[in-house]
């Protein structure tokens, strides 16, 4: 569903959309899929959000692993997400207001993590960028 959503948005005239994911008992995964536009997401997302953005994406909600990976747009979101969040990153920005999981960075060569809340492991396989954990620079 993430990926025709994904399709439909980036073949798109518009540059502004929104999707209301708040009322749905199954989570939607690559929501954001090679994203070139501003997106908002009311609710939460499932697995591979934002991959290979390239746009402006906000979450209004918590998301599950590989957050924002091959990123290299702009994300925010405003709950938790999962494990590897910012895997494969090339450029870009990610901002979590909640917690994350494990891995975070993995593959990483450059762009900018900033973890608001609790987290857990940064990946061994980090490669380069900025990750910074309530306001401190850890990697």
């Amino acid at each position: 569903t993430g990926h025709f959503l994904s399709a439909l948005i980036n073949k798109s005239n518009d540059k502004t959309f929104e999707i209301v994911t708040e009322h749905l008992d199954i989570l939607v995964s690559y929501i954001g899929y090679q994203n070139k536009k501003n997106i908002r997401v009311i609710g939460n997302a499932s697995d591979f959000f934002g991959f290979c953005n390239n746009g402006n994406i906000l979450i209004q909600g918590n998301a599950t692993s590989f957050f924002g990976f091959c990123n290299n747009g702009d994300i925010l979101i405003q709950g938790n997400a999962g494990d590897y969040v910012g895997g494969g990153m090339n450029n870009g920005n990610i901002v979590v207001h909640g917690n994350v999981g494990d891995y975070v960075g993995l593959d990483m060569k450059d762009g900018k993590i900033d973890i608001n809340g609790e987290m857990g492991s940064i990946s061994k396989e980090f490669k380069g960028g900025e990750i910074y954990h309530k306001g401190v620079r850890v990697r």
